[in-house]
């Protein structure tokens, strides 16, 4: 069984204390010189290991913050690189070379809108773990844009163009996800899912207000 707790020791009155510092004084003063010089070993022996201990502590403290420190370094590295390589939010061709037509909603049968379609069914799955459409069912949009010589912009202008619209939902409290976005070569076609056609008119009143929009909820 466990063993019984050892029992504690009573305290020293203030009287007791000073008669063992006097004990003590006397004892030292009794000592022949070869005494004093192996206490005075002893001592400085446990002095330096108490040193060697906190010095040991301290290197296995510094370390760990080195490799902490590394470890950080490498990440921020990786996200830089990651950032970096990550193709750009809205494809600006096709086939590499010529823009994408554009798109008539209206024929349900040309084969750009089954292709639309295609896209909204397999993002669903997605939209329905969403946080900001939780409150009820969404609904999907297509934000037409009209913006001249949109099919020339840059790789890096469609990027900003996409972190810009991140932005607006974030800072205006617009409650629309966006899901996908086609460039032509006088405009854009942004698809966006939400509940109902008044939280995508305030995104893209936002986002673009001197570019003349075009808002249509799709129905297949």
């Amino acid at each position: 069984g466990k063993p019984p707790p050892r029992p504690k020791r009573p305290k020293k009155t203030p009287e007791q204390l000073a008669a063992c510092a006097a004990a003590r004084r006397k004892k030292r003063a009794q000592e022949s010189p070869a005494e004093k010089e192996a206490r005075r070993k002893v001592n400085r022996n446990k002095a330096k290991e108490r040193r060697d201990v906190k010095e040991a502590e301290q290197a296995k403290r510094e370390a760990k913050n080195q490799r902490e420190r590394a470890r950080r370094a490498r990440k921020k590295q990786q996200q830089a690189m990651s950032s970096n390589e990550r193709p750009p939010m809205y494809p600006r061709t096709r086939n590499g070379n010529e823009p994408p037509p554009p798109v008539d909603f209206k024929d349900t049968s040309s084969k750009l809108y089954a292709q639309f379609l295609q896209t909204f069914s397999a993002t669903t799955s997605t939209i329905l773990t969403m946080t900001k459409l939780s409150d009820g069912p969404y609904k999907k949009f297509i934000i037409k844009r009209s913006i001249p010589g949109a099919g020339k912009m840059t790789a890096a202008e469609l990027n900003a163009a996409g972190c810009g619209s991140n932005k607006i939902n974030e800072d205006q409290g617009c409650k629309c996800v966006w899901i996908n976005s086609f460039v032509v070569p006088d405009g854009t076609y942004c698809i966006y899912a939400a509940a109902n056609a008044e939280d995508v008119e305030c995104h893209a009143k936002c986002l673009t207000p001197d570019a003349p929009y075009e808002i249509t909820e799709v129905v297949g």
